[in-house]
């Protein structure tokens, strides 16, 4: 059922009673729609499919909800006469989350963290962030450890624009030194050194995305964000670059865990010399800040009724604003090891997932990012914009802005990442100076060999190919079809909620 007690899917059970009473129940796969409904027929094709010809083949279960369970769906494609030849199965996909997946914190932060921090935190913490001068000390509440750290702000006003830095002290001394706070500083108010131009991390992401709580000061009083520099012990280990707490934009009255500012926590350990990691997670992590104010916050009022954006594409968001800032498939030095590890495990693991419910998995911020790369590459940043200040959020967000169906948008998308190296596509059907195939390497010296999206199945034809497969929520099945003899080319569906494609590739007609 659905949030409104609709049937979006059922299964269907077979009882047999045998001698001596024995019963036996079977249950079947889950079906889209509901019982006794007439099944809905999804069907596309060509008017011809000649002996050269090629064509993508696609079926994407469009689930009202991101939590539908999968669901079994019959598929038939015809073309001439006798069977088509399926040679051999898709790629098993492989889901795997390591350390390495939990770059971001933000997504892991669950309400039941918020409620035993609540009742952990030591009383005598101090909560006025702003008013903490150069050189004096503050604890501050970590949530990802359930630990209260004792860090020193860094830096006078006259060296930061935009953010007030503060870092851990470990035996008495910052785990950043002031040299390393003022490059950092710069990088986000006024020049990142990974992009050209003029501006930091601060303005460019704005005016992206819309802005943070700032109206009269924000939740401490001060348009400064929160920098807060933390050993790998108290940040909750290497894997973790950084994380935002959205308790803290909380009042200590309504939130006991709340630090009561603007505030990124960031793995000083990340900081090295070239500050490539730690300026690429300060990008990341500021965006979720903002998306926050903008569905949640809203500069303070915090209207009931208000809804967080879909983790997925939250982190997507994210992660696209590291690409943007710079922190990109290749640079001087090598490319974005976190953004190369989510695309390359996206790829492998293929476009069957829930694509909208969030895991942790590396694969589920690829999944974010590389669909906000297309809506950029199509729409522009101004779409983006429109759809990251305004108070929706998902699909809906997405549909409301571009002004076409959703699954129009999404079917158009997966065909785009399956085709992508191809020539001679639709507009729409392409990404802009994206190219998922070939050997990267990142800047820690991993090296990345992508090979496009894997899991595409493969048809050879004249015939009829009958087959069920299980679709997740909003994933994405695929053929590849080759051969014919001239005959039309139809791409059929059986149940609800499902929606077919043929894109033609070479001497289809």
């Amino acid at each position: 059922l659905n949030n409104d007690s609709q049937t979006v899917a059922y299964y269907q059970t077979k009882v047999e009673v045998t001698d001596g009473d024995t019963t036996e129940v079977v249950a079947g796969t889950y079906k889209s729609g509901s019982p006794g409904e007439a099944e809905q027929l999804s069907e596309s094709g060509l008017d011809s499919f000649g002996p050269n010809g090629e064509a993508l083949l696609t079926a994407t279960f469009a689930a009202d909800t991101d939590f539908e369970p999968e669901v079994t769906v019959d598929l038939e494609l015809i073309s001439g006469e006798g069977l088509a030849q399926e040679e051999g199965s898709a790629q098993a996909l492989n889901r795997s989350v390591g350390e390495s997946g939990r770059q971001c914190g933000t997504c892991f932060i669950a309400p039941e963290d918020v409620e035993q921090a609540n009742s952990v935190r030591a009383q005598s913490v101090r909560y006025q962030v702003s008013q903490v001068g150069p050189g004096e000390n503050l604890d501050f509440f970590v949530i990802t450890t359930f630990q209260t750290v004792t860090a020193q702000r860094i830096l006078t006003d006259a060296q930061t624009e935009h953010c007030l830095i503060f870092a851990e002290l470990d035996n008495g001394t910052p785990v950043i030194s002031e040299q390393t706070a003022l490059a950092i500083a710069e990088g986000f108010d006024s020049d990142n050194p990974f992009q050209e131009g003029d501006n930091g991390i601060y303005e460019d992401t704005r005016a992206r995305y819309g802005s943070e709580w700032v109206l009269n000061g924000g939740r401490d009083g001060d348009e400064r964000v929160v920098l807060l520099f933390l050993s790998s012990d108290s940040i909750g280990g290497t894997g973790l670059f950084g994380f935002f707490n959205p308790a803290d934009e909380r009042s200590k009255e309504s939130n006991e865990s709340s630090n009561e500012a603007e505030m990124l926590y960031v793995n000083a350990d990340r900081a090295e010399s070239d500050l490539y990691d730690v300026l690429g997670t300060i990008a990341h992590e500021f965006s979720h800040l903002i998306i926050f104010n903008q569905k949640i916050a809203r500069n303070g009022e915090f209207p009931d009724g208000a809804v967080s954006e879909n983790a997925v594409l939250d982190e997507g968001l994210a992660v696209l604003n590291e690409e943007l800032s710079g922190f990109s498939y290749t640079g001087t030095d090598g490319g974005n090891f976190f953004l190369l590890s989510a695309v390359s495990k996206l790829l492998e693991d293929g476009l069957n997932r829930t694509y909208f419910q969030f895991g942790g998995q590396l694969s589920d911020y690829g999944a974010g990012y590389l669909f906000w790369r297309y809506i950029h590459d199509q729409a522009g940043i101004e779409a983006i914009h429109s759809m990251t200040t305004s108070t929706s959020v998902g699909r809906a967000n997405v549909e409301a802005v571009l002004g076409v169906p959703f699954a129009e948008t999404f079917r158009n998308y997966t065909q785009a990442v399956a085709l992508n190296g191809r020539d001679g596509l639709e507009p729409e059907l392409e990404f802009t100076n994206l190219d998922l195939f070939g050997d990267c390497i990142s800047t820690n010296g991993t090296e990345f060999n992508l090979q496009g999206l894997q899991g595409i199945r493969s048809v050879s034809l004249p015939g009829t190919l009958t087959t069920s497969l299980p679709i997740q929520p909003w994933g994405t099945e695929f053929y590849d079809a080759t051969g014919g003899d001239g005959s039309a080319l139809t791409w059929r569906a059986q149940g609800s909620s499902i929606v077919t494609g043929v894109v033609p590739l070479s001497n289809a007609e």
